[in-house]
């Protein structure tokens, strides 16, 4: 019995040591760039990335939208990838509107050089909701490049945050 155990303790802590999570950085130089002529509906203050749009206020599109970059330091070339990201997130009257989606979460990469994308379900996107987690496992093909974690408001009015953003490398 003692052996077993000591068996299955050792390959969960295996499986622990095979995770690296970190937080992801809103006030990074490549966040900045992500923002860079969004200032208008989106904005990083005391770690929470916000997204505003007021009611009645018209833009030439209807995504408002970021896409964060995410780099991944033990991502091997030509193998299949799989991470996590969770963070948590807030809405604030964000309101349903014609042909919306409302809050906007998924991964988005390229593969062959085609546009690929990953869903983020489970999760409120209209509404007036206080700090609520959220999160989702995915594996990028061994051919994906340049993955993004694109965050927002589609077509809709209201105020989304989200903050305590992580990402966890799995092997």
């Amino acid at each position: 019995m003692k052996k077993t155990l000591g068996r299955i303790l050792c390959f969960c802590a295996c499986l622990l040591g095979a995770e690296e999570t970190r937080l992801y950085d809103l006030h990074s130089e490549s966040v900045r760039a992500a923002l860079k002529g969004k200032e208008m509906y989106a904005s990083v203050c005391d770690g929470i990335l916000t997204f505003q749009v007021a009611p009645g206020r018209k833009l030439p599109w209807t995504w408002r939208t970021v896409n964060l970059p995410l780099d991944f330091s033990s991502r091997k070339p030509g193998k299949a990838f799989a991470f996590r990201i969770a963070g948590e997130l807030k809405l604030l009257d964000v309101t349903e509107g014609k042909k919306s989606e409302g809050v906007a979460l998924f991964l988005s990469y390229l593969q062959n050089g085609k546009r690929g994308y990953r869903f983020f379900s489970g999760f409120p996107r209209y509404g007036t909701t206080e700090w609520i987690p959220f999160s989702a496992a995915f594996q990028l093909p061994a051919d994906a490049e340049n993955p993004v974690f694109l965050c927002g408001l589609n077509n809709v009015t209201g105020t989304f945050g989200i903050r305590n953003l992580t990402l966890t490398e799995m092997e």
